[in-house]
């Protein structure tokens, strides 16, 4: 699964480390991600809020 960069602050957001606070593991794909893998329009940086349109998919590491 794919990473991704916030193009304002840097933030990686990583779908298979990271999910929402009180979900269980593999619910932030449910979540954040769609069923193509691609982060839902409602998602923003949790760092800077920016909207879903910052975020370019990030090929490096963490």
């Amino acid at each position: 699964m794919k990473k991704w960069k916030c193009s304002l602050c840097g933030y990686i957001y990583d779908p298979e480390k990271e999910r929402p606070p009180g979900e269980l593991e593999g619910a932030a794909r449910c979540k954040n991600m769609d069923e193509l893998d691609e982060l839902v329009e409602s998602f923003k940086c949790p760092q800077c809020h920016a909207a879903r349109i910052a975020f370019k998919p990030h090929e490096g590491n963490l």
